[in-house]
């Protein structure tokens, strides 16, 4: 599904730059699934590990190697 949305998304000139999901009882690392899913280059995969108890863990990849990307903390106020 992943390929054909970007398909269609270049076919009308928009661009998709990435995506996020969760691991419910999993790692904050890409599955085998995803790698299977593939990433092209500058596309961003983020991945939200839910624990049972305590705050999400949310990591992301860029890629077709989804290789490891900084996540900056953010200062805004609510």
């Amino acid at each position: 599904m992943m390929r054909r949305l970007l398909r269609e998304a270049r076919a009308v000139q928009r661009e998709i730059v990435g995506c996020y999901h969760s691991h419910p009882r999993g790692l904050p690392v890409p599955s085998a699934r995803d790698r299977e899913s593939g990433g092209s280059e500058g596309f961003v995969w983020l991945i939200a590990a839910l624990a049972d108890a305590g705050p999400a863990e949310l990591r992301a990849f860029e890629g077709a190697t989804f290789r490891p990307v900084l996540l900056a903390a953010s200062q805004a106020a609510f």
